[in-house]
């Protein structure tokens, strides 16, 4: 992969969210990461010349399967998380999950909105 790039990302900071469905669980993955310090989403970080951040609660659920039926709940931890990233002075934040994509992206303006917090972090879905 790193032979056929050719834009490197070289200076941009990625907060890796590597969420419950990537990494657990593990037996159905054949154990290809460890689910306490998983490494392979930042190794594709790298491999795009750009740097994986790391931050506070970085492997928690992105809480997006009670998002129906607790809504408050759910966004309070996204809350929480994407306070996280901000703080670590990220660029980017990836996801590798499509309810990631829809909790981190769709829902980080409003969520934002009602703490008074504006959160520019671009949220990409890594496929």
């Amino acid at each position: 992969m790193k032979e056929a790039l050719t834009h490197p990302l070289a200076g941009i900071k990625i907060a890796p969210h590597y969420g419950w469905h990537y990494i657990k669980p593990t037996y159905l993955f054949d154990h290809f990461d460890s689910p306490y310090f998983p490494e392979s989403l930042d190794k594709l970080i790298e491999i795009t010349g750009a740097e994986p951040v790391s931050y506070r609660d970085r492997l928690q659920c992105c809480c997006s399967g009670i998002l129906a039926f607790l809504e408050d709940t759910s966004t309070n931890m996204v809350k929480q998380k994407l306070d996280h990233v901000k703080a670590a002075n990220t660029d980017v934040m990836i996801v590798i999950r499509s309810f990631g994509d829809i909790i981190y992206y769709e829902y980080h303006p409003a969520i934002g909105a009602k703490a008074d917090v504006k959160y520019d972090i671009p949220v990409l879905y890594y496929t």
